[in-house]
Parts: C-alpha cells; structure tokens; sequence
C-alpha cells in the first residue's frame, strides 16, 4: 500500500468518537519512502507544525518518522511541499497498554501470488521492523476459481509467499487460512461442491506444515462442502446471494470462530460451543508459540 504526490497536498487523521470516547494515542509513526528526487512534507500534530521531512536520497529505501507526545486524541496532518515526489505507506498510532494492534493489508479480490510483484527488500525490511507477534494470511477463495493453474503451480507460488514471510520474521508466529466454501451454480439450477476448493485447502495445510505454520480450514469452519449455502439461506443471513461473500453478520461469526478456535489451542476450553467444529478445522504446529 501506499499514497503518492508530486504537487501540493495532504491527508490527515482525526480521532474517532463513539459513545463519549475518542481514538487516543502517545506514539505515532509515519512510514514513508526516501528516494532520489524525493520531495519533502510538513508533519503536523494538533494543527501545529512539528518537522519537516525531506525524502530526498541517493537510494530507494524505506525510512520512519517516530514521534511521542502526550496520551491524548490528536489529529495528525501530513502536507506535501511539491517539490518532488512523495511516498507514504502508512502510520501507526499506538498507546503502551494492554490489547491487540491489527496491522490490515487485505487487497479486494487479491490471490497470494500478487505478494511475489511486492519489492523484496522493502516487504521484508518493514515486516522486521514492525515485528508482530502473529502474521496471518487468509487467501484461496479465488484462487479456487483458477481452475486454468496447474495445481501444482499453485503450490510453488504459495510455498514462495509464505517462506519470504518467514524469511523476514523467523521467530514469528504464522497462521494460513483457508478458502470460504464456493459452491458452483448450475445453468439448470442448484449448485454442486467446487472441487478446486478441496486442492487448494490441502496444499495450504501441506505448506503451512511445511513452513512451521498453523493451518485453518475455513470450510470445515463452516460445516463443511455446500455449507454456504445455509448461511446464506439462514435468517438473519450469514452469507449473500452471490454465495461467495459474507454479510457482517457472517464475518463476524466466522471472526469468533476463528478467535475462539486460536485460544482454545492455547488455553483450555473454559466451556464447550458445540455449534463450532473447532477440532475439525484447526490444524496447529508443534514449533506456533
């Protein structure tokens, strides 16, 4: 991901209210490009001018701007100069307390192999210097569509994808996980079981192993092949009348079967759900701490 300008602008964050609350932080970090011909920006906090960045250099290369300032709700600005190119990736505002930060880099109708047209250097340079704990990757619904890809093909991709990411963070946690169910619609009507499907989940569970990562299996999740088509079916839907994606409803679901099934193979179950296959669906790895 990132934005870039070669004239004058600017993007800013404000903090989100809800209820009485508002988005706080006491750090804040603006990830960005230094390049030649790079032009320089105006970082502001508070409507306040606090540095101006040049991003000129003799190399491409990634670089950080790291600010601490009070825990509060801060707007922050960035503003461009237009006196040569900009590139930013990104910014973080974090707090030094207990939770989880979600660091998001899902690309709509994206498959796994779009990662290897990623720059090397600066995807693995910035994954170790983010330094997460856990690193997930939840491709393979449209990858079961690619019935045109040799199978095995598909898995020399996937083995690439997954071994730069723990190239770059070897002592970090790793979790894949699988394809939604796609059932495919008949010209008569009705729909039959997608038989790439079952490939792609049993490569994924094969390099996953491989690579000393978790694996979870999405359809089983669901309750199996053709299980879309309850959830869309069902009142409230869980899934749309495409039968391929979610409603909010169903995300949701499948994000605490997803969250419960993790805990659960880290602690021990305080209560059974049994509406959840969780032991049909998870498959961990001895070397996941």
């Amino acid at each position: 991901y990132a934005v870039e300008s070669t004239t004058a602008a600017w993007a800013s964050i404000t903090p989100k209210r809800r209820e009485g609350s508002e988005g706080r932080s006491s750090h804040i970090e603006l990830y960005y490009l230094r390049q030649p011909q790079g032009g320089s920006f105006d970082l502001l906090i508070d409507g306040q001018r606090y540095k101006r960045v040049s991003t000129r250099a003799n190399r491409k290369r990634s670089a950080y701007l790291s600010v601490r300032v009070p825990d509060g709700a801060h707007r922050i600005r960035v503003q461009t100069l237009g006196n040569g190119v900009v590139r930013l990736f990104g910014m973080a505002l974090e707090r030094p307390y207990g939770g989880v930060v979600v660091d998001s880099l899902g690309i709509s109708g994206s498959r796994a192999r779009i990662q290897q047209h990623w720059e090397e250097g600066t995807h693995i340079e910035q994954l170790r210097h983010r330094n997460p704990d856990l690193v997930i990757l939840a491709y393979g619904t449209n990858e079961s569509t690619d019935d045109h890809i040799p199978i095995a093909r598909y898995e020399q991709r996937l083995r690439a994808v997954l071994g730069r990411i723990r190239y770059a963070l070897p002592n970090t946690s790793c979790l894949l996980v699988g394809p939604s169910d796609r059932p495919i619609p008949l010209t008569t009507g009705g729909f039959r079981p997608r038989a790439r499907t079952a490939e792609v989940i049993a490569v994924q569970r094969r390099v996953a192993q491989a690579q000393g990562c978790a694996f979870f299996d999405m359809v089983a999740a669901q309750g199996g092949p053709m299980a879309t088509l309850p959830w869309s079916y069902h009142s409230p839907p869980y899934g749309r009348d495409d039968f391929v994606h979610f409603t909010e409803l169903g995300y949701k679901r499948l994000s605490s079967i997803l969250t419960r099934s993790i805990l659960e193979n880290f602690y021990p179950p305080t209560q059974v759900w049994p509406e959840t296959p969780l032991k049909a669906c998870w498959t961990s790895h001895p070397d996941m701490s």
